[in-house]
């Protein structure tokens, strides 16, 4: 499975840009938010008190190249690893 395929878009926050990744549930509709810990614009991590979620560690900088540590577990709908753009389900 390709993060393409689930339609993914940067997610933005306060005027800036790059601060996570929203994506379609590989199982549903849901659309899952990763914020990052590194946003693509290299400004300051999201609040997480604000957002009340985890970050995550980006590697790369479009989609088909991104790659997420740790795993995303979203209970009840999917947990796996985005890896150098490929959606990879953990058994």
């Amino acid at each position: 499975m390709q993060l393409m395929d689930y339609d993914p878009q940067w997610v933005s926050d306060g005027g800036r840009e790059g601060m996570g990744v929203r994506f379609r549930c590989p199982h549903c509709e849901t659309s899952l938010v990763i914020w990052f810990s590194n946003p693509l614009d290299r400004g300051q991590p999201p609040d997480r008190i604000q957002h009340r979620a985890p970050l995550w560690r980006r590697t790369g900088t479009t989609f088909e190249t991104l790659s997420l540590i740790p795993s995303i577990n979203a209970v009840g709908h999917w947990h796996g690893f985005v890896t150098e753009g490929a959606l990879v389900a953990c058994s």
